[in-house]
């Protein structure tokens, strides 16, 4: 069975797993591989992860129950590797419920059918030869956008119909000219769909997804001068914040005007807790939550709102279970919980109300001086792009 209702994670496996650590920890939790990212859907009651190893000889999907971290079901997937997992709405394939999709570094986007854990449709392209990087979906025009590794001198973004899968219905191959690192459709926008994407080149760039011309659907661009990481609409579209490889962050307006740049992230100080990396951003509401960590795994979860993007609340501080960098976090605010999942191979999920418990305003102040010379995963200015994608 492969659920779409509670969890969804990508494990990359990259050491056996740990055995034979009793001390006690703080909250659920559950040792796999390698954690790399979180995803939470509400229609079923399962959870699904993408895992690979020393014990295992192909990557794998595996459905599990929220409440145990039990596997319930595992298939073969991705060799070469997964980079993004999601529950997505697919009216071509159910107008009630949700689809599992797999973007793979082997240039294969899968989605998945539940009912018996097999692929229904599998999309491939050449120019995908180096694999898909993100994806993201517009149910409303049944449109998968997926964005690529650079393969020679281009990087494309791919859009397909999902009921025509043997080619993209268009292409975007000029919007970047580096490993396209996220994609995500404006909120709000179905009459007149806006797509954001960012790249390793340092572009945020907004396009028109249905214009198969690419001389007249490009929008906006904007240079933010480094290997942009991830980016977010908060949930009414109104604004974006974007994260980089080289830990700043910004918030803009849904028209790429600059409303507020933190700067280097690590430099500032909310409350007492240390900062050396961004593990992510998220919309929370109107609201943009990052997930803060700490090299000793500690994280931290606090908002800000774009009017008043120098006051932070802070929303929870989720300490004592990760021993090492926590890589993925997802929030379900309507069940109170939190997962998160790291390089010690632990999975721990967490009771915390966001906005009710431990909050608290916080005026950000600049500690420009503790840059976080102890950061575990400093990126150089010249780190290579292969390396930059292991860390994301």
């Amino acid at each position: 069975m492969w659920g779409c209702g509670a969890c969804v994670l990508v494990l990359e496996c990259r050491q056996k797993r740990r055995q034979g650590q009793s001390e006690e920890r703080r909250g659920e939790e559950n040792r796999f591989g390698e954690l790399r990212a979180l995803r939470f859907d509400r229609q079923t009651q399962t959870q699904t992860q993408s895992q690979n190893g020393d014990r295992v000889t192909a990557k794998a999907l595996h459905a599990r129950w929220p409440e145990t971290l039990t596997i319930t079901g595992s298939r073969a997937h991705c060799a070469e590797g997964t980079s993004q997992i999601k529950f997505c709405h697919l009216p071509a394939f159910s107008a009630n419920s949700n689809v599992l999709i797999s973007a793979g570094l082997n240039g294969c986007l899968v989605v998945w059918d539940e009912r018996i854990s097999q692929p229904a449709i599998t999309l491939e392209d050449d120019r995908a030869a180096k694999g898909f990087l993100c994806f993201d979906v517009l149910p409303q025009h049944n449109m998968i956008a997926t964005g690529t590794a650079l393969k020679g001198e281009d990087a494309a973004v791919l859009y397909w119909d999902p009921r025509s899968p043997a080619a993209p219905t268009h292409a975007h191959t000029s919007v970047h000219s580096e490993d396209i690192t996220s994609l995500q459709f404006k909120p709000s926008s179905a009459s007149s769909p806006v797509l954001l994407s960012t790249s390793s080149d340092g572009l945020l760039s907004l396009s028109n997804p249905l214009e198969s011309d690419e001389d007249e659907a490009g929008l906006l661009t904007h240079n933010v001068g480094c290997s942009v990481a991830r980016a977010v609409w908060t949930s009414d579209g109104r604004y974006l914040c974007a994260t980089t490889d080289m830990e700043t962050a910004a918030i803009w307006t849904d028209e790429l005007d600059l409303v507020y740049d933190f700067a280097d992230i690590r430099s500032q100080a909310v409350g007492d807790f240390q900062i050396d990396y961004v593990v992510d951003v998220l919309p929370i509401g109107q609201e943009i939550c990052f997930a803060l960590g700490s090299n000793e795994g500690d994280v931290l979860l606090a908002s800000v709102s774009p009017a008043s993007p120098q006051t932070w609340t802070v929303q929870t501080v989720l300490r004592g279970t990760h021993q090492e960098i926590v890589r993925c976090v997802h929030v379900d605010a309507s069940n109170s919980s939190i997962m998160t999942g790291g390089e010690d191979s632990i999975l721990a999920k967490w009771q915390a109300n966001l906005g009710a418990v431990a909050s608290q305003d916080v005026e950000m102040e600049d500690e420009s001086a503790a840059t976080g010379s102890r950061r575990k995963r400093t990126l150089d200015e010249n780190e290579n792009r292969d390396s930059k994608r292991k860390r994301r």
